[in-house]
């Protein structure tokens, strides 16, 4: 169970802002004493790991574990994980705002939506269970704009209320130039991706509007799914798009800096960048060398 010794108070405590470690955040945001994550888990090598965005294993040895041959897997969250999680909060009169990763891509989001609905008959604070339909960065940036409502004074169901405006609002997509993750994940087949890799040819998935991944394009060299890139992401949100960019990668760090560079070049008018590396348990299905992109709709 979480311990919450070290709260610290100061603004309001009414409810408290949970997600999971599939939101790829840094630690930095957890410094909060509002803000608190339910770690998935991943096993590599033979032994389990929590998805702590990189403090147990780093991001980059992650992945190079990855290029060196080894296969990590992952299990969905249960009913009895989340209910472990939230008890503290319940048990300390805390109204909770949960939200959790795409029901489209993970079982894990059900789970806890049944947990809420049972432990919200025992207790009379209330939980509330944001499908996010979306992952990684995308996830992460729906977290953020919930402390920020929190902090201009939204209460929990007007909150709630905002956020699941905003997820409809969210586009993802995002590209690979290393497809053996897609190929253990059965996206891609072994043949598929032996002759794309020939060709040098980078996917663009996209989360689609029940949150799952999906195929769009099969582009030919990363600099031109780069460009392709590009023109959606113009066809999304325009030109003269001023909100933020929020890009993430794994284990591409330059590749992402290029690729920032071009978006720079064509929309001069965003207000803010924001980097997030791929964590573990996203990045054992999409593998080292992939960038994604997310930008929201007027």
């Amino acid at each position: 169970m979480i311990e919450l010794t070290s709260w610290k108070g100061g603004f309001s405590m009414a409810y408290v802002i949970l997600c999971e470690s599939t939101c790829d955040l840094g630690m930095t945001y957890f410094e909060r004493d509002d803000l608190f994550y339910l770690p998935y888990k991943y096993e590599m090598n033979g032994s389990l790991y929590p998805d702590d965005f990189g403090q147990t294993i780093s991001h980059h040895d992650f992945y190079q574990m990855m290029k060196e041959g080894s296969m990590p897997t992952t299990s969905q969250l249960t009913g009895i994980d989340y209910e472990q999680f939230w008890l503290p909060f319940l048990e300390q009169g805390h109204d909770i705002l949960h939200l959790a990763m795409s029901s489209g891509i993970s079982g894990a989001c059900n789970n806890a939506l049944l947990m809420a609905a049972e432990l919200n008959v025992k207790y009379s604070n209330q939980i509330k269970v944001l499908d996010t339909l979306s992952v990684g960065s995308g996830y992460g940036l729906l977290v953020r704009r919930a402390l920020l409502n929190k902090d201009r004074g939204l209460d929990l169901e007007a909150n709630f209320v905002a956020l699941e405006d905003l997820k409809g609002r969210i586009e993802c997509r995002f590209f690979s130039t290393d497809l053996s993750a897609y190929v253990r994940g059965g996206r891609i087949s072994k043949g598929a991706a032996f002759i794309a890799s020939g060709l040098k040819i980078c996917p663009i998935i996209q989360v689609d509007k029940e949150g799952k991944l999906e195929v769009i394009e099969k582009i030919r060299t990363k600099k031109k799914a780069m460009q392709e890139c590009l023109r959606i992401m113009e066809e999304l949100v325009g030109l003269d798009y001023c909100d933020e960019i929020v890009l993430s990668y794994s284990d591409c760090l330059e590749d992402t800096k290029e690729f920032q560079a071009l978006i720079q070049e064509r929309f001069p008018h965003v207000s803010t960048y924001n980097y997030y590396e791929i964590g573990a348990v996203i990045g054992c299905h999409t593998g080292p060398g992939t960038i994604g992109f997310f930008v929201i709709r007027n």
